[in-house]
């Protein structure tokens, strides 16, 4: 005969390490086993064919696809619940930055880019991410004068699937606050929507070192001489253990006269 498996859970949108209730049924099987690529899915003891499960998901604000597979001697059938799980907000330290979210890599700009910011002129280079892991690049900022400038993109396509998130502020893994009208470390929530990128469709990350800060003009004006980060993450499932995407930098400061 055969077989129908069903799986429900307590709710499909979380914040990360909140628990949720799994129950599953099945008709006409004689063993169930989880299903997926979700971080230690797999390894629940999920073997009757009816059961409750209660299990925290790892997958800092990705959307990943939970299973469970039934099975008898002839048949088998799959049931599957998508389950979104979000950063819990992050609150702001004593330093005026936002507290690190704990999976936080840090890199240096030559590290990712392969020269010293702004350069190199071109660069497009394979980002690989550990599931819910975001890294922060440091660099910089010279003089007003240096007409530092330059555009970074993504191509979603290209990768595991899932849109990618980045921020350019001077506080690393700071996707919550920002800055604020002078430049500096933001204190309220809210991104400046001219120095946060959500890529899907291959949008641009425009900055540039100028000493006004102009509002909502599409670039992210950076101080000259100050430490800045390139603040990136992935949220949506990868197939894998790891997110992989690939970035692409273009330097647009003007050659000096």
């Amino acid at each position: 005969p055969a077989v129908v498996t069903t799986l429900n859970v307590s709710s499909t949108v979380i914040v990360e390490v909140e628990s949720v209730d799994f129950t599953g049924n099945s008709t006409n099987a004689t063993s169930c086993e989880p299903t997926g690529v979700a971080p230690n899915w797999e390894s629940q003891n999920l073997s009757s064919t009816s059961g409750f499960l209660t299990f925290t998901p790892r997958h800092d604000s990705m959307a990943i696809t939970y299973g469970v597979t039934c099975s008898n001697a002839t048949s088998s059938h799959t049931a599957w619940v998508n389950i979104e799980s979000t950063f819990p907000p992050q609150a702001l330290g004593t330093n005026s930055c936002a507290v690190q979210i704990p999976t936080m890599v840090t890199s240096e700009w030559s590290s990712i880019w392969g020269g010293t910011f702004p350069t190199p002129n071109s660069s497009q280079v394979i980002v690989t991410l550990a599931q819910g892991r975001n890294v922060a690049v440091h660099f910089v900022t010279d003089s007003v004068a240096s007409g530092q400038s330059g555009i970074v993109t993504s191509a979603p396509t290209i990768g595991t699937a899932g849109l990618r998130v980045a921020s350019i502020t001077q506080c690393p893994g700071d996707f919550t606050f920002g800055r604020d009208a002078n430049g500096g470390p933001n204190t309220v929530a809210g991104m400046d929507p001219d120095c946060t990128e959500t890529w899907g469709v291959g949008t641009p990350l425009n900055f540039e070192v100028n000493e006004s800060y102009i509002p909502n003009n599409g670039v992210c004006e950076l101080e000259p001489l100050k430490d800045y980060y390139f603040n990136l993450r992935f949220t949506s499932a990868c197939a894998t253990s790891t997110c992989r995407g690939l970035m692409d930098y273009t330097n647009t400061t003007s050659p000096s006269p």
